[in-house]
């Protein structure tokens, strides 16, 4: 079975065409195909289906459409590929079985072609170009389900052209690509590099003078679209057209590829104490999301993790992965500055005030990334927040190859971001006393590494290991704390240094210069994330202090009755606590909340 979306929605079971008829069910189907192998939430496909028209019956409405789809995609030897599958359903088929997967695969093996193996790459690119019918599911234009699938198939579908002009100037074809680059110049003006393609195969044609036309032009609407300057690439052809550079006459030689490791990612000065679950989880919602957010408090390792995987998945990002680091950022409104800077994008032309004056500037960044394949990642939103999540939100709408990674102690609040909370480490349970069960530990692993590089004599032996993990629990498997725990052994052994934090979490300073204040020290991390609240949530996370193990809403209106807050007072400051990662909430049939020791105290 064949499902096509490069044009009308289609499915062609052999040679027989099979019809799905019905708005509603068509769109099911189209959903379903977007996100073949996945599966769509029941509740996502009433939302996408009905909008704000939710019948009363809406589970019961959803699996009457269901039902059609599933029938008419019915085979005559076995079960159809529409399955249901918890909390909803998906369609089960192989990349081959979409065209838009066929597609990706036979672009991808064309990038692969050597420089000597043009005419490999042309016939496959035509292969790939061949299968589009049309506008990408040309019915759905208009649906909010479709547009971020639409302009990534359209992009794609651009990039494969340009692939494919490349093949053939490469292989002498000048004067035939005329026509239809001209025609692809005019319907995408702001593409540089099919401008330079049309720039080159007119002087070739003997047509320098229209080449030089097609160059101011492109400069005329580049200033009046994005208020930019043309690329480094059609200035440099533009000069030697001008110098009737000789060199311009042999075969095109295929630009040089990005190198798939571009970007600006630091290089850790400490070793990855390794987080395989967390890796794991956040880069499947990495794959399937465009914004992933990691959430947590502060200390809980949401930059390295974050930094950690872009460099694991930047060679999955042609033109990068970015590092925007906004911590010592204090003016939302310098934070189209930042982001400019890190990709750098030539000087920011931002008047440093919000809104209007920061226009230009966004527009010019999205100019850059539109048609770009890279991540993006945010490193510390949580004091910017609404000027962050205006960024996201406008360059995900223009941008559709564009991926952000943030990190923050709450969430961006934009549409189709998805949360991954960053636990604390894993800490050795209290009877867990042997040092093999000990040493397994992350948050020991960490406290181990970090105390051998302060005092490279250190051992974790049969005496320190106890020591070790009473201070790992003692700290909430927190890194940031552990590992200003671990400088301590300069000068205290473990067993000395987790009786002082019985105490008091003072000894937790003198933390490492070359960082910001706020994570020098346990405490200043913690006034950071205080600081952030609202005088109710300040007051009330004062009050769930008393709380040594867990509470519940009851119990925090308890402790709160005297200042005469209401319930509904009450539940919005605990809410904006959870949101803040300050406390976390737990459901095991009534809601639960915890506030971390490191907190607490």
């Amino acid at each position: 079975m064949e499902f096509r979306v490069l044009g009308p929605l289609e499915v062609v079971q052999g040679s027989r065409q099979l019809h799905v008829s019905g708005s509603r069910e068509r769109a099911l189907l189209a959903i379903l195909v977007i996100h073949a192998g996945k599966v769509v939430s029941g509740d996502r496909l009433i939302e996408e289906l009905w909008g704000g028209d939710v019948p009363g019956n809406p589970a019961n409405a959803l699996q009457v459409v269901v039902s059609r789809v599933r029938k008419a995609l019915e085979v005559p030897d076995g079960p159809g590929p529409l399955v249901t599958r918890r909390p909803g359903y998906l369609l089960d088929v192989r990349q081959e079985e979409v065209d838009a997967g066929r597609f990706g695969r036979l672009v991808a093996e064309a990038r692969q072609a050597g420089p000597g193996d043009k005419p490999r790459a042309l016939a496959l690119l035509e292969e790939a170009l061949g299968l589009w019918r049309g506008a990408a599911l040309t019915e759905f234009a208009a649906a909010g389900f479709a547009r971020n699938e639409i302009g990534r198939l359209e992009e794609e579908r651009l990039r494969a052209i340009e692939l494919k002009a490349e093949a053939e100037l490469a292989l002498g074809r000048d004067a035939g690509l005329v026509g239809e680059l001209s025609a692809l110049v005019a319907g995408n003006p702001l593409r540089e590099r099919l401008r330079v393609q049309l720039m080159l195969a007119l002087y070739r044609s003997g047509r320098q003078g229209d080449a030089l036309c097609v160059f101011q032009e492109g400069r005329g609407v580049l200033a009046e679209e994005l208020g930019v300057d043309p690329g480094p690439e059609l200035r440099e052809l533009h000069q030697r057209i001008l110098l009737q550079d000789a060199s311009l006459m042999s075969l095109m030689a295929a630009p040089e590829e990005r190198s798939p490791s571009q970007g600006n990612l630091p290089v850790p000065a400490t070793s990855f104490v390794e987080r395989h679950a967390e890796l794991a989880g956040a880069e499947r919602l990495l794959r399937g999301s465009r914004l992933v957010t990691l959430t947590g408090p502060g200390g809980t390792g949401k930059t390295r993790l974050a930094t950690e995987l872009a460099t694991t998945l930047q060679e999955s990002f042609p033109d990068g992965a970015w590092l925007v680091e906004l911590e010592a950022v204090t003016d939302p409104a310098t934070v189209l500055d930042a982001l400019a800077a890190a990709l750098g994008i030539g000087e920011s032309s931002s008047l440093g005030v919000a809104g209007q004056a920061q226009r230009p500037l966004l527009d010019k960044i999205i100019g850059y990334l539109r048609g770009k394949d890279m991540l993006i990642v945010l490193d510390n939103c949580e004091h910017l927040i609404e000027a962050c999540a205006q960024v996201v939100q406008r360059v995900l709408r223009s941008a559709p190859m564009t991926r952000f990674l943030v990190t923050s102690r709450e969430r961006l609040g934009v549409a189709g971001e998805a949360l991954f909370a960053v636990p604390p480490l894993g800490v050795p349970e209290p009877r867990e006393q042997a040092h093999g069960q000990i040493a397994q530990s992350e948050a020991v692993q960490l406290f181990a590494d970090r105390a051998t590089a302060v005092l490279p004599a250190f051992v974790l032996d049969d005496g320190a290991a106890a020591a070790v993990s009473r201070i790992c629990r003692r700290l909430d498997g927190i890194p940031l704390a552990i590992e200003l725990a671990a400088a301590r052994v300069r000068i205290l052994p473990p067993v000395q240094i987790a009786a002082r934090l019985d105490d008091s979490f003072d000894t937790l300073t003198s933390g490492n210069r070359g960082v910001l204040p706020r994570h020098q020290t346990l405490r200043a991390a913690i006034d950071w994330s205080y600081r952030l609240l609202a005088e109710p949530e300040r007051e009330l996370f004062a009050r769930l202090s008393v709380f040594a193990g867990g509470f519940t809403l009851e119990a925090a209106e308890e402790v709160c009755q005297d200042k005469g807050a209401g319930t509904a007072t009450v539940l919005e400051s605990l809410s904006r606590l959870v949101d803040q990662s300050l406390v976390s909430s737990e459901d095991r049939g009534q809601a639960r909340f915890r506030m971390l020791e490191t907190l607490r105290r």
